[in-house]
């Protein structure tokens, strides 16, 4: 049966969590609080026992499976639990990752407690110890690999915080290097306009992702993952160009200052609508959304005509689009209608003066579209 760290009220047979603790099979205290105390970093399944009675009262769980991922990479491995709870458990790892886990030298191993000092927190240190020697394991291959390039940047990225990096091996060896992505003025204050503050706190917004090939001299594949709730908000998130020459130290802050502006664009977006609510308050349409289009009846001089405004991905540096739909004369079987692309526009305008600008200007322009509506 595989399971997930996520269902842990399903394990042993779909027993509750009460009735484990009310059993007395092998290191159920160290095994259920492991749970609570690594997720959700690894995912724990595949738990196997050395032997089961009926009443489940007698079981003492063998094995179980565990993996997590580091930089994109998937780590497994089989976790041998002891009879004797006082020895440390044994661990089954990939062939490639014999070389640089000898367990017998893990601190966590030599210094593992008795069953009446062991709790999870050892657990998760054996784990987050190995994790530390699998990164140690890359930087010694990364160390080694011939390439000036390779290594002036793996120089630099080492150092910051939050860095990742694998050595790829096959038929196209290659670095990669993943490092998170954040914003760095006014982050506090953003993430509140954005009503993002509880959902993301104190997480980085994304995750940059860049391969170097080592038989290539070409620029590196740059790839980024932002986090979901971003992802509503910029469905489509544009890289800065990774110029001739550039490397990483140098093109972070370019990826840091682009998320901050498409940021800020986007709240100087969500301002402006809430502008136009109150220049156009008969709303017929409004996108709250992405805020890409808001629609309201607007009537002067006893003549109503349906106004549909417009921003692209663009805004502010692009002006809003504007069409005039008169919801009285018809041709050919259609409301008559006018496109206004050019409007007088300047992207520096605080978020209500763009909104009383337009408002004004939409009033002028209705005078005359209801004389070409009645001709």
């Amino acid at each position: 049966m595989s399971t997930s760290v996520a269902s842990k009220e399903n394990l042993f047979n779909n027993k509750s969590r009460k009735e484990l603790e009310e059993s007395s099979f092998l290191n159920k205290s160290l095994i259920l609080q492991f749970f609570d105390s690594v997720f959700p970093t690894f995912e724990l399944f595949e738990f196997k026992s050395n032997s089961i009675d009926k009443s489940f009262t007698n079981t003492k769980i063998g094995s179980f499976k565990l993996k997590t991922t580091y930089c994109d990479k998937q780590i497994q491995w089989e976790v041998l639990l002891d009879d004797d709870s006082s020895n440390p458990p044994d661990f089954i790892t990939a062939e490639n990752e014999e070389s640089f886990i000898k367990y017998s030298q893990l601190e966590n191993i030599k210094n593992w407690p008795t069953l009446i000092e062991l709790q999870p927190i050892t657990f998760k240190n054996l784990l987050l110890e190995i994790l530390q020697r699998f990164k140690l394991h890359q930087d010694t291959i990364i160390a080694n690999v011939s390439s000036t390039l390779i290594q002036f940047e793996y120089s630099m990225f080492r150092e910051i915080p939050g860095v990742e990096y694998v050595y790829i091996d096959g038929m196209s060896p290659k670095v990669k290097v993943q490092l998170p992505v954040d914003i760095d003025f006014n982050r506090n204050e953003i993430l509140q306009q954005l009503d993002l503050s509880s959902s993301i706190g104190n997480e980085s917004l994304g995750k940059l992702s860049i391969i170097y090939s080592l038989e290539s001299q070409k620029n590196p594949d740059i790839s980024i993952n932002l986090t979901p709730q971003l992802k509503n908000l910029i469905p489509i998130f544009n890289l800065p160009m990774w110029l001739p020459d550039s490397c990483l130290i140098e093109y972070l802050p370019n990826v840091t200052s682009s998320l901050q502006k498409q940021l800020n664009n986007i709240i100087l977006k969500r301002k402006f609508y809430n502008a136009l609510q109150v220049e156009f308050p008969i709303l017929v349409e409004l996108d709250n959304l992405n805020y890409s289009r808001i629609a309201s009846f607007l009537t002067i001089k006893n003549y109503c005509c349906l106004i549909t405004i417009s921003t692209s991905n663009q805004f502010p540096n692009d002006a809003p689009s504007v069409s005039l739909n008169s919801v009285m004369q018809m041709r050919n079987g259609t409301a008559v209608h006018s496109t206004i692309n050019k409007v007088n526009w300047n992207s520096d305008w605080d978020p209500t003066d763009m909104a009383k600008n337009l408002r004004n200007q939409i009033g002028s322009l209705l005078t005359e579209f209801s004389k070409i509506c009645s001709n």
